[in-house]
């Protein structure tokens, strides 16, 4: 009986040091439950081997307003195919599908709102009656569907002001959706993912978008400071090229400076990678083409895309311009922004005159000198810092103490020598208001928040 007992005792050991072994090799071997389903677990769930029958595979969409179409393409054995909603296929080949997300926008009639997507994983393998979902998320990107306003002299200290576009839609005296104190603002601009770069005493200062949903005191995010920048104003206008690069003028350096996009990843001292000399270069601005146009000194410089490859670009075409009549007048040339149809919008901000520049003379060569066939002078009672086109075609600046103004489109086709503006916004949450700015800009400018 001892003989059985102990026979029957190495048995059960036996079967036991089996079971977890296998257990073991089967986890080591890349079974793993968080692999997607069908993939080779001798391959640690890297690769997708099933390729007979069909499962069910769902790609979920959420965060999205009823109505806005999601942007998804999701690619297997049978190619691509574009989701815009939650899908379900329970007829779902077998074989290995990969999902990829793009930004959305809502359609409105002064900004957009953006949407960015996150996927929480990107790849699934289905094998025959396997069942998996993908899941694609999106959220409104915060600095998207305002208007962006640089304020002084208020009473609260607040500097940096937003305002939804429904409650400046007309004119009215709105508060201000976003009202915080920022370590630096001045010339604002948006970079394409919507994240807010602003002028600092020795360079540049970003503020990420999701750190503008809460209005708080603001600390950047990121801070570049320029090694050539040693004076006082440092930075006027600035400007993202098609690559991501940052071009900014310095009034006392007498230049114009261009920061590579990759020194802009990360806090730090960079030195610029190419500088343009030009004395009192204020407005900056890119063409489709990729030329740069530099407001600078009563003339409008253009440097061609392709001297902007080198050290030192020099400009291959200048332009004054003056107005009509027995007494003419020089006007100014300060800021500048391209509409839709590619021709330019001058501001010239101490003699408070917009005028137009078409896209067929910005192409010319040499020196000019030209009378607008548009010019309208603007009764604002403040010295206008830019100028900021909006998805009807108007233009936003800034205007008397405690507003600013819009210009529709329609008093954009004939000159006017005392222009009203359409609309005027009056807020209490404004001192006198500097720089505006839209993200996303309208689909089609030569913007680096130029939104499809």
């Amino acid at each position: 009986m001892k003989n059985i007992l102990r026979r029957t005792h190495s048995h059960t050991l036996f079967t036991s040091f089996a079971f977890l072994s296998a257990l073991t090799f089967a986890v080591a071997c890349g079974d793993d439950p968080s692999d997607p389903p069908g993939t080779n677990p001798d391959s640690g769930g890297d690769t997708c081997t099933a390729t007979t029958g069909t499962g069910t595979l769902t790609v979920e969409v959420n965060g999205l307003p009823a109505g806005v179409l999601a942007n998804v393409k999701l690619t297997g054995p049978s190619g691509d195919r574009t989701i815009t909603a939650t899908d379900t296929n329970a007829s779902t080949p077998a074989g290995a599908y990969t999902i990829a997300a793009s930004l959305v926008t809502v359609a409105d009639p002064i900004v957009r709102t953006a949407y960015s997507a996150t996927v929480t994983r990107e790849s699934s393998c289905i094998g025959n009656g396997t069942t998996d979902t993908l899941t694609v998320t999106y959220d409104a990107i915060a600095t998207s569907n305002k208007l962006w306003v640089t304020n002084a002299n208020h009473p609260s200290n607040t500097n940096l002001l937003a305002f939804t576009s429904s409650t400046i839609a007309a004119s009215g005296s709105p508060t201000s959706a976003f009202a915080a104190t920022a370590d630096s603002v001045g010339h604002e601009l948006f970079d394409h993912d919507g994240n807010l770069w602003v002028p600092t005493a020795t360079g540049f200062a970003m503020y990420t978008a999701a750190s503008l949903a809460d209005p708080t005191v603001k600390t950047p995010a990121r801070t570049i400071t320029v090694s050539t920048l040693n004076c006082i104003p440092a930075v006027s206008g600035a400007a993202f090229d098609r690559e991501g690069s940052l071009y900014i003028s310095s009034p006392c350096a007498k230049a114009i400076y261009k920061i590579k996009a990759i020194d802009l990843s990360q806090t730090g001292t960079v030195a610029p990678s190419s500088s343009i000399a030009l004395e009192g270069a204020v407005g900056l601005a890119f063409n489709s083409n990729g030329d740069l146009f530099a407001g600078a000194g009563g003339k409008l410089y253009r440097f061609d895309s392709s001297a902007l490859l080198g050290a030192a670009p020099t400009s291959a075409f200048n332009l004054s311009a003056s107005t009509s009549g027995p007494v003419t007048a020089a006007i100014g040339v300060d800021w500048l922004a391209f509409d839709k149809a590619g021709d330019l919008w001058v501001l010239d901000s101490n003699g408070n005159t917009l005028f137009k520049v078409p896209a067929a003379t910005l192409g010319e060569s040499g020196a000019k000198e030209i009378t607008p066939t548009i010019t309208l002078k603007i009764g604002v009672a403040a010295l206008p810092e830019n100028i900021a086109l909006d998805e009807g075609g108007g233009f936003w600046l800034a205007s008397a103490q405690g507003n600013f103004v819009r210009i529709a489109p329609e008093q954009l086709t004939a000159s006017n020598e005392n222009l009203t503006p359409d609309r005027v916004i009056t807020s209490p949450d404004v001192g006198y208001a500097g720089h505006v700015a839209f993200f996303p800009a309208p689909a089609g400018l030569p913007l680096a928040s130029s939104l499809p």
